[in-house]
């Protein structure tokens, strides 16, 4: 009963992610778009934990993947959990 629940967004890609025409950012936020639409019906948090690692152009920032263009590095992992914090449940 004390379990707090948050949908959190999808984290974008990489520009050198090699497999844009399967998954690329427009994708991700349509599917963030749908995340979002269930948090709001359902009465859950949304958090948006791409807002963390995600560049001005809307990619995630090279510097913050782990060598495919897809998954985070420990640098965007810290960058999310100090996001979750500050934007999560108080």
């Amino acid at each position: 009963p004390e379990t707090k629940i948050m949908l959190s967004s999808l984290y974008p890609v990489a520009a050198s992610y090699p497999n844009q025409e399967d998954i690329n950012n427009d994708k991700i936020e349509a599917a963030n778009g749908w995340i979002y639409e269930i948090a709001e019906a359902t009465g859950t948090r949304y958090i948006d934990c791409a807002a963390a690692v995600r560049g001005e152009d809307g990619a995630l920032p090279e510097t913050l993947q782990d060598g495919d263009g897809y998954h985070l590095n420990a640098d965007a992992f810290d960058l999310v959990l100090s996001y979750i914090r500050t934007h999560g449940y108080q």
